[in-house]
């Protein structure tokens, strides 16, 4: 699959499976650790935005654009990005979602997708 559409409720999203070999003395954790936090979360250049994200951000962004997955027996391995959670703590429950800011994004377009990407999340608690 590759830039398929999917279409859900309240958005649409563009799909992509990426399939790949390991080099020899891969293994999950060299695997992880290269993709994540994926190039869709972060954009380019990769590593100056992750140090931008923790510089700004005030909290752990916990499992959100982490990774989920199962790890077959046979050694395959299917994996999501997390880019929309929920996660509860104690008595409380977190929405947590977000979008790309490209080029000619604006505050307040990018303000209201989130609140439909969120909107989906927090319906579900209702």
């Amino acid at each position: 699959r590759f830039r398929e559409v999917e279409t859900y409720a309240h958005l649409h999203h563009l799909v992509s499976t990426i399939e790949g070999q390991l080099r020899p003395g891969a293994n999950l954790s060299s695997i992880l650790e290269a993709m994540l936090p994926g190039g869709t979360i972060t954009g380019c250049p990769k590593i100056r935005t992750i140090e931008l994200i923790d510089s700004l951000e005030p909290c752990f962004r916990g499992p959100y654009t982490g990774s989920f997955g199962t790890i077959g027996d046979d050694g395959s391995i299917r994996l999501n990005l997390i880019i929309r959670a929920l996660l509860a703590l104690e008595d409380r429950c977190f929405a947590q979602a977000g979008g790309g800011i490209v080029v000619d994004s604006t505050p307040e377009y990018e303000y209201n997708e989130n609140g439909v990407k969120a909107r989906a999340l927090l319906d579900l608690l209702r």
